[in-house]
């Protein structure tokens, strides 16, 4: 079985283990469909990271440096791994909102300090008028928008993943932090998370988008965080902008972002 394939299988899996609540539930069976989809690609995000690597293993990206390209914002990022054996080769591959998995580069290895390099030579990426050079990811992106990266050996039998987001949408009140995830390109549904909240405290949230508004109480898990979907989409119109307000004993965050027709712009 190809790389590919196992990966959009483990995807597929991962995708159809749970559900959230949704913000303004419509209760059309095509609504009921895009809901369901959007709940499944949330799933998909909380788990993206460590909870679905091998055993032992864990890559993260640090930004190192932005730059234009065509016009639009790119960050640099390095890739660290640790954990892996030595002298394996991997490749890395992204996978879009629509879970869409692309190929980014392959015989990458890791040097000492565990930054993913390029050695130059025969089965691996890079030239070999420049050995061990540290490979840049240059990734460009919309607001709110994650990237998702997959580190995964040759022979398929270790993997990693991690993703970064670029340009985030984030609100901030004393400890309390929320940010908006994009779960499709124009907003038609996003995921919050919460961080830095009371874990016993029970938080308020007040969503308001063009004319519509709702209230529900959200609890924070022993950590403090909580996921919430929203779907801010409202009936009759095309486009429009969304506010969230998170109220506790401890803080008030909220966050603003755009949905709809148009709303999604590389930065």
């Amino acid at each position: 079985m190809s790389r590919l394939r196992q990966i959009r299988l483990l995807l597929y899996v991962v995708v159809g283990l749970a559900s959230l609540p949704a913000l303004f539930a419509q209760t059309s069976e095509e609504e009921v469909r895009a809901r369901d989809t959007a709940s499944r690609l949330a799933n998909l995000q909380m788990k993206w990271g460590p909870s679905m690597n091998s055993q032992g293993v864990e890559i993260r990206f640090k930004q190192v440096s932005e730059r234009t390209e065509e016009g639009h914002r790119a960050i640099l990022y390095r890739l660290f791994g640790a954990g892996f054996p030595k002298n394996t080769k991997f490749e890395v591959e992204e996978t879009s909102l629509d879970l869409q998995v692309t190929p980014v580069l392959d015989g990458v290895t890791l040097d000492d300090s565990g930054q993913a390099i390029c050695l130059g030579t025969p089965d691996t990426c890079g030239d070999a008028t420049k050995p061990n050079n540290p490979i840049n990811f240059v990734v460009v992106a919309g607001k709110g928008e994650p990237k998702r990266f997959s580190f995964i050996s040759e022979d398929g039998a270790i993997k990693a993943f991690a993703y970064v987001i670029p340009f985030p949408i984030t609100g901030k009140d004393a400890s309390c932090t929320v940010e908006v995830i994009l779960l499709s390109e124009n907003a038609d549904a996003v995921l919050i998370h919460g961080t830095g909240f009371g874990p016993s405290t029970m938080v308020h949230r007040v969503a308001s988008s063009e004319s519509e508004k709702q209230e529900a109480n959200i609890q924070p898990d022993e950590n403090g965080e909580f996921y919430d979907v929203e779907f801010p989409s409202v009936k009759g119109k095309t486009e429009g902008t969304a506010t969230t307000v998170f109220h506790s004993n401890e803080c008030s965050p909220s966050v603003s972002y755009s949905w709809g027709e148009g709303s999604y712009q590389l930065q």
